[in-house]
């Protein structure tokens, strides 16, 4: 137990003690004060110190006295020097902590059309577009999930233009006086269907590499849209599980080792030399980033540290508690979270913490034998306000709801094949 008694019956100011022990830790610890307490205690005094070497300056001033001679004749000028010491020593241990600590603003792509508050704050949005499980390359047959979805290359091609056109429609539209000074496009992972099982290999209508390519061509031409609309657009790339090159999944170089890295590349070459677009695709997988001061974390969501079910709940649970560790292990880590972006569960949900994601290709058989609930393909489309944070959360609906084909006894052979 610190000796509380010691340290209140000091004689010694926390100025002097630091002179004495030469650092702000080992005085803290002879007076028996916690480090914080003693910090601020300093603090205090300093400014008091210095509040009366500007009035001995003054008053020595009316003398014309020469500078030096203060400095060298008087202790408030003495403490003075010692002050700016102390304040060097501590930026200098300050710049070393954060570079223990990795707190240092390089962790957040500086891009400052999106960071910097709007001369209009009360009509100033930033559209979110946040794409993923988008799953190029992937058949459904319609046949195996009973007539309530169908997916292939055409119809992956006709979401994702939807999904562009829905963005611009909704942004023009329907969110009144809105100014934007540009758009985020969001890219979480799982945009391939890849090579990742057997089964996948077997039912893909394209092998990865050729899927790369077909998604690269959709989101070109998607994103010069809408720089075409917005002005600017600021791409972030976070892979997913099913790009990876490996069977097994790994924790070390899991960007590097994933097809959706390269299709991230590929996609900043293209833009190369435009001012207009930025790109930022970080090595750990996870993006954090800042929108108006707001700060979110992109993560595909199969490293979020939760997995399974929880009974009737179903994939909510799972999300949420997968949110929580994310939030957790961030902010353990000096960094504050607003929100957390999440996919890979193909479940769209709004939670405590942030959204989840649904996906391109809908439902299928593997959803089916989790005798998971039929949802549409859906898609986030988020707008930040400078004040509000996300003041608005749209579902992009692509696709046919099958519990409204059911509802309504819709044939569904008459309309999937159209995709929208």
């Amino acid at each position: 137990m610190p000796n509380w008694t010691r340290a209140k019956t000091s004689t010694l100011t926390c100025r002097q003690a630091h002179t004495k022990y030469g650092s702000i830790r080992a005085a803290a610890r002879a007076m028996d004060i916690p480090f914080t307490t003693f910090y601020e205690r300093l603090q205090r005094e300093i400014a008091l110190e210095q509040e009366g070497l500007e009035a001995l300056t003054e008053w020595t001033g009316a003398r014309a006295q020469p500078a030096a001679a203060v400095e060298a004749e008087t202790p408030p000028a003495r403490i003075a020097l010692e002050m700016r010491t102390l304040r060097e020593t501590l930026a200098a241990k300050d710049q070393e902590l954060q570079s223990l600590y990795r707190l240092t603003r390089s962790a957040i792509p500086i891009t400052e059309w999106h960071q910097q508050a709007p001369s209009t704050a009360s009509t100033s949005l930033i559209p979110v577009l946040f794409t993923s499980d988008m799953h190029c390359g992937e058949v459904i047959d319609a046949d195996e999930v009973d007539g309530l979805n169908e997916y292939n290359l055409e119809i992956f091609r006709s979401r994702y233009q939807l999904m562009i056109e829905k963005t611009i429609e909704i942004s023009r539209k329907h969110m009144g006086p809105a100014t934007y000074p540009g758009l985020i496009y969001l890219r979480g992972g799982d945009a391939i269907s890849g090579n990742i099982h057997e089964e996948i290999r077997e039912g893909n209508q394209l092998d990865a590499i050729p899927a790369v390519r077909e998604c690269f061509m959709q989101e070109r031409a998607g994103l010069k849209r809408l720089l075409d609309e917005f002005g600017k657009v600021h791409v972030i790339s976070v892979p997913g599980n099913h790009g990876r090159d490996t069977i097994k999944p790994r924790h070390a170089g899991y960007a590097n080792r994933n097809y959706e890295t390269m299709l991230a590349w590929w996609l900043r070459s293209a833009f190369d030399g435009d001012p207009r677009i930025t790109f930022h695709e970080p090595a750990s997988g996870d993006a954090y980033f800042s929108v108006f001061g707001w700060n979110v974390l992109l993560n595909h969501g199969d490293r979020m540290g939760s997995r399974g079910g929880m009974g009737f709940v179903g994939p909510a649970a799972t999300i949420a508690r997968g949110h929580w560790k994310l939030y957790d292990n961030w902010t353990r880590t000096g960094h504050p979270v607003s929100y957390i972006l999440t996919g890979h569960l193909h479940t769209s949900l709004k939670l405590e913490r942030g959204y989840a994601n649904g996906s391109l290709a809908g439902f299928g058989p593997f959803a089916r034998d989790m005798r998971a609930i039929p949802d549409a393909p859906r898609q986030w489309l988020l707008y930040f306000h400078p004040e509000l944070g996300i003041c608005d959360a749209r579902e992009l609906v692509l696709g046919n709801h099958p519990r409204r084909l059911v509802a309504g006894m819709v044939d569904w052979s008459t309309t999937a094949s159209q995709g929208t």
